[in-house]
């Protein structure tokens, strides 16, 4: 793209730039799941914002933060879990049902 500016004082300058537009269309993936210290501990491929819930009709506006990040985390529970991230343009990733239990 050329850039032709005068200024008040006829004063003229010229430039040439390039851009590239990168599109990002798909939501985050959960790459990792465990549970350490008392938590459960996801992470993503990009930064987002994960959310939790018990109930398997998820409703991402209606459920628990796990944090914005990499690393989320949220307190355990041996019960389902069902955790969906959203990244930076509000792009959903899946939804994960995460079974929580104890080794007794």
């Amino acid at each position: 793209m050329n850039f032709y500016c005068v200024d008040a004082a006829r004063n003229n300058a010229t430039a040439t730039t390039s851009f590239t537009v990168s599109i990002d269309d798909s939501g985050p993936q959960i790459t990792r799941i465990y549970k350490s210290g008392g938590g459960l501990n996801v992470f993503t491929n990009e930064y987002s914002e994960c959310r939790y819930g018990f109930n398997n009709n998820f409703d991402y506006d209606n459920s628990s933060s796990m944090g914005s990040g990499i690393e989320h985390s949220a307190a355990w529970e041996p019960v389902n879990y069902y955790v969906q991230c959203k990244d930076v343009y509000k792009n959903p990733g899946s939804i994960f049902r995460i079974r929580g239990y104890d080794l007794k």
